[in-house]
């Protein structure tokens, strides 16, 4: 064997490694990206499923808050409604005695106290 057919042999040895080493680099990355992109997959619709379920819970304590909002202004509405209609029987019966030209009745009088006590006790 001559000096060039050893020469041949180790070029092409070399020239095959090196083929091989580029198929197989291509190959990697070619693998190492498809699971990348699954892992990625699988972390995304994990993130998704805990984003919804917090959506979820934000969305029923929002929900829950605003129910006990609503009833909060409902019962302060309606102490309001109940005060108005006392001061307003005060004030009618208040009317009666002042306007009057003769003297109050007992059943007035009773009338405008009971309205007062009502009010201001």
């Amino acid at each position: 064997m001559s000096f060039k057919d050893i020469l041949t042999a180790v070029a092409a040895f070399i020239t095959s490694v090196a083929g091989a080493g580029a198929i197989i680099l291509g190959v990697s990355g070619w693998l190492g990206k498809v699971l990348a992109d699954r892992l990625m997959e699988a972390e995304r619709q994990k993130h998704s499923t805990q984003l919804e379920q917090l959506r979820s819970d934000l969305k029923k304590q929002q929900d829950s808050e605003l129910e006990q909002l609503r009833l909060l202004h409902t019962s302060e509405i309606d102490v309001l409604i109940r005060r108005r209609e006392v001061y307003q029987r005060m004030a009618t019966s208040m009317r009666v005695l002042l306007s009057s030209t003769t003297p109050a009745s007992e059943d007035e009088k009773k009338e405008f106290l009971k309205a007062y006590d009502v009010c201001y006790l």
